[in-house]
């Protein structure tokens, strides 16, 4: 399980935020769950463009803004991590249930090996 959702599970428990961490799945851990409200989903997306679109479209999704960078840093380490950002464009390919993407209108598909994702980008 990645340090975004550690912390978001113990923010939780200590009563700090209001809207309920759904469980863990069968595995122990949030996988497979939407990046924004971690309720199972086998939709996503992908954001494409520099790091600060890439922030920007998980800040609409939901996902807490102190949350973003350790979010994308358990999708992609060598990228994001230790306070990183990737320079010049890049993609990243993100779990997201329908529910959270349409609230900023972002469409969505079945993650499937093989086909596309739609991808968001800057106009």
């Amino acid at each position: 399980m990645g340090q975004a959702r550690r912390r978001r599970d113990a923010d939780h428990q200590a009563g700090q935020i209001g809207s309920p961490i759904p469980a863990a799945g069968l595995q122990g851990d949030h996988r497979g769950t939407c990046i924004a409200c971690l309720r199972p989903t086998d939709t996503g997306l992908a954001f494409q463009g520099e790091a600060e679109w890439i922030f920007a479209g998980l800040l609409g999704l939901g996902v807490p803004e102190d949350q973003v960078h350790p979010a994308l840093a358990d999708l992609d380490s060598a990228g994001w991590g230790n306070g990183l950002v990737p320079v010049g464009k890049t993609a990243v390919t993100v779990r997201a249930c329908a529910e959270c993407a349409s609230k900023p209108g972002f469409p969505v598909a079945l993650l499937l090996p093989g086909y596309p994702v739609p991808a968001v980008q800057p106009a």
